[in-house]
């Protein structure tokens, strides 16, 4: 994270601002957002991972 603002933001860790999706062709289950959700907080930690390693 480069601004040094965006690493004091007021929101807790792993509580959401704002969820938002489009059903395009046929909607989803809620079983498969909570795996969707999922997902994006291992891709997210990764990526936080990958930039602490970088920044080093």
């Amino acid at each position: 994270i480069g601004n040094s603002q965006d690493s004091r933001g007021t929101t807790p860790i792993a509580e959401f601002v704002e969820v938002q999706g489009t059903a395009e062709g046929q909607a989803y289950s809620r079983k498969t957002l909570n795996h969707l959700l999922d997902l994006s907080e291992k891709g997210i930690a990764e990526l936080f991972e990958i930039q602490r390693e970088l920044s080093k």
